[in-house]
């Protein structure tokens, strides 16, 4: 078998059959032509009414050579429809994530500490020169646009079209958000709820330089919950990864009222919302660290799916089936059992 399959043209190296128990429809198909050959030969009908040394003599042999009648066209159909049901195949599905980049969710704090000077020139000019640097990484992948401080509001919903992005990036101000206060937990499961309507496992990255003390409970708490219902329902849909990139300085500790940066709090939340802190660079170490990351949930997602899918050829038998069956309509088509 493997000699003959060498003999074939490359993408039919893997030919096999899905449901190969279906093809013992074969063996009966032949084997009810041959009764039906035999039940109506001539020789069978006489056999009993002309002597045997006779009967070669008196029987009219029809004329030789191929036609086709009610039995062959019976038996072809119900040979193809075995060999369909068997499912031929030799081609394999693509895998159901087909896009090579992974959706993502960008939550940006407007919060009034991210006018900070610890980094130059401020933080949040800073987490807005990072999100460009991504966005020119991830070369027109769906990428989406939260902002919040004591609430969270969508600037733009995935979106491919990177210009825009940074088009509405760059209107970006720490006053623009009427809410006081700061709700970290509201943007992530805001973000959640977005990635969760895709299909394509996607990833959540949150430019922050601080987190309130309850955040983490918060999101804790609806992750419990989310995992609850999932598993009533059995949706098996892969949770987003999330990535909290810390925007501020040890080195420098801010003047007037802003915040002092504490990574340390950053990295307490990102480990029990069970997600990842990427810390502040000055090159774009932490940009391509973000994107790699962000890839790596993807292929994770992609390797974790179910065994390789075949396509099954099997479908396009159902034509020569069709224009046999129809063959039997035939004016004084019939089958004498």
């Amino acid at each position: 078998m493997s000699e003959f399959l060498s003999l074939l043209p490359a993408e039919w190296a893997e030919f096999h059959f899905l449901r190969p128990a279906w093809l013992m429809l074969l063996p009966l198909a032949i084997a009810f032509y041959w009764a039906l050959l035999e039940r109506h030969s001539a020789e069978r009908i006489w056999r009993g009414v002309i002597a045997p040394h006779l009967l070669n003599h008196l029987t009219l042999n029809r004329a030789s050579g191929w036609r086709l009648e009610p039995r062959l066209t019976m038996t072809l159909a119900l040979a193809l429809a075995g060999f369909a049901l068997a499912g031929p195949t030799w081609q394999r599905e693509p895998p159901p994530f087909v896009e090579d980049q992974a959706p993502l969710i960008i939550a940006l704090d407007l919060s009034p500490s991210m006018n900070s000077v610890d980094v130059q020139p401020t933080r949040l000019i800073r987490a807005k020169q990072k999100i460009r640097d991504l966005l020119a990484l991830r070369q027109g992948a769906r990428t989406a646009l939260i902002v919040y401080r004591g609430s969270a509001h969508m600037v733009l919903p995935l979106t491919d079209d990177g210009k825009i992005l940074v088009s509405y990036v760059d209107l970006l101000e720490t006053n623009l958000l009427p809410h006081d206060g700061k709700r970290t937990d509201t943007a992530l499961l805001f973000a959640d709820a977005m990635l969760a309507k895709d299909p394509v496992p996607g990833s959540v990255v949150l430019l922050t330089d601080s987190v309130e003390s309850s955040a983490a409970a918060r999101v804790q708490a609806a992750d419990n919950a989310r995992n609850v219902n999932e598993t009533r329902h059995r949706e098996l849909a892969s949770s987003p990864r999330r990535l909290v990139w810390g925007i501020g300085s040890e080195s420098m500790r801010p003047t007037g009222k802003a915040t002092a940066f504490n990574p340390d709090s950053l990295i307490d939340f990102a480990t029990s919302i069970s997600g990842t802190y990427v810390p502040l660079t000055l090159d774009n170490d932490d940009v391509v660290s973000v994107q790699r990351k962000i890839d790596s949930h993807l292929e994770q997602a992609r390797a974790s799916t179910s065994a390789v899918r075949w396509r099954d050829a099997g479908y396009w038998l159902l034509w020569p089936i069709v224009l046999l069956a129809g063959l039997s309509f035939r004016r004084g088509w019939t089958v004498r059992w």
